[in-house]
């Protein structure tokens, strides 16, 4: 649920990029790398490009996320085989 964060947290979660700029950077960029995701996605046949797009920039923004957190480990082979798996559900 939404109301288990705190509330700062939820101003920026619900209204990304509303006054600081450096939030407004990070979804900028964040909008700009699913965009070209889905474009990826279009060239490459997909029967649903934008959710493709948008599952990888969650894959990728996750990958981020376990790198930091807990470190590169095993990182690029799940990586790998997790796109491969949502690749392969949308072109065949």
């Amino acid at each position: 649920s939404v109301h288990a964060f705190p509330a700062c947290w939820r101003k920026q979660w619900l209204c990304p990029g509303a006054r600081d700029p450096g939030t407004a950077i990070a979804c900028a960029n964040k909008r700009e790398m699913r965009e070209r995701l889905r474009a990826i996605a279009r060239a490459l046949g997909a029967r649903n490009p934008q959710r493709l797009g948008d599952q990888l920039a969650l894959l990728i923004d996750g990958a981020y996320g376990h790198a930091v957190t807990l470190g590169p480990d095993g990182l690029k082979r799940e990586l790998i085989d997790t796109a491969s798996v949502l690749i392969d559900a949308q072109i065949r």
